[in-house]
C-alpha cells in the first residue's frame, strides 16, 4: 500500500483537488463533471469505449513502428552519404515543424478522410525523434571499434551491418520509450480533427454534445492507454540497456 500511494499520490491529489473544485464552482455538468461522474461513465457503458480504444490503439502502434523505421532508414542514408545528409535533414525538420492542424488539410486532399490519413500523419509526427535517436546511435560506436573494422578490411556496408546498426539498438530502444506516448497523442488529435473513428473521434462528438462525461471518460481511456505502451516500451528498454551493459 506504502508502494502504491508514493506512486500515485499525485493523481489522487489531482482526482481530490478536481472533485472538490467542482463541487465549489457549482458549474453546470455540461462544462466539468467530476471524477466519479467519469467513473460511473467508464462502468456502466464501457462497452462504447472498446472499439474505438482498439482503433486509437492500433493506430498508435503502427505509427510508432512505422515512424521509427522511417526515422531509422533515413539516419542510414545520411550516415552513408553526407551530401545526402545536407539535403534530407532540412527538409524532413521542415516537414515536422509543421502545425499538425495545417499538415491535416493538406494530406486530406492528397489521401482523402480515411484512416490511411491517420495513419500517415501519425507516421510523419512520429518520425523526427526515431531520425534524431536513430542517428545519435549510429555515431556512437565503441571507442576504437571503427579503427578495427578499417584494420581489417571491413567496407562501408559492413561496418554499418556489423558495427553501426547494433551500437544504434539503445538509442532505438530510448526513441521506442518516447514514441510510445507521443504515438498515442499524434493518434488522437489525427482523430479528432478528421473524426474518422477511434478514441479522439469519441472525443470530439462527446464535445460537441456536451456529453462531458464520455469526453473525459474517452481521454481517461487513452491516457491509460500510453501509460501501458510506455511501461512495455520502458522494459523493453531496460532489458536492452541490461544486455549492451
Amino acid at each position: 500500500m506504502k508502494r502504491f500511494i508514493s506512486l500515485t499520490w499525485a493523481v489522487i491529489l489531482l482526482l481530490v483537488v478536481w472533485s472538490f473544485w467542482v463541487q465549489r464552482s457549482g458549474l453546470n455538468g455540461i462544462v466539468i463533471v467530476t471524477p466519479l461522474a467519469v467513473i460511473r461513465e467508464l462502468i456502466h457503458n464501457s462497452s462504447q469505449y472498446v472499439r474505438p480504444a482498439l482503433h486509437t490503439l492500433a493506430v498508435a502502434l503502427f505509427g510508432m513502428f512505422a515512424g521509427l523505421v522511417c526515422g531509422l532508414l533515413l539516419a542510414i542514408c545520411t550516415w552513408i552519404s553526407r551530401v545526402f545528409a545536407g539535403l534530407s535533414i532540412p527538409l524532413a525538420l521542415l516537414l515536422t515543424s509543421v502545425p499538425v492542424v495545417c499538415l491535416i488539410p493538406i494530406l486530406t486532399r492528397m489521401f482523402g478522410y480515411d484512416d490511411r490519413t491517420v495513419f500517415i500523419t501519425v507516421i510523419i509526427l512520429c518520425f523526427l525523434p526515431g531520425f534524431v535517436f536513430a542517428s545519435a546511435g549510429l555515431k556512437a560506436l565503441p571507442p576504437m571499434a571503427e579503427e578495427y573494422f578499417f584494420v581489417q578490411g571491413a567496407g562501408r556496408w559492413n561496418l554499418l551491418w556489423r558495427l553501426a546498426l547494433p551500437a544504434a539498438v539503445p538509442n532505438l530502444a530510448v526513441a521506442l520509450r518516447v514514441l510510445a506516448v507521443q504515438s498515442v497523442l499524434s493518434a488522437l488529435i489525427a482523430e479528432f480533427l478528421m473524426q474518422t473513428g477511434g478514441l479522439g473521434s469519441l472525443i470530439a462528438t462527446s464535445t460537441a454534445d456536451l456529453a462531458m462525461d464520455q469526453a473525459l471518460a474517452g481521454s481517461l481511456v487513452s491516457v491509460a492507454i500510453a501509460l501501458m505502451l510506455y511501461a512495455a516500451a520502458s522494459s523493453l528498454q531496460r532489458a536492452v540497456a541490461r544486455y549492451y551493459h
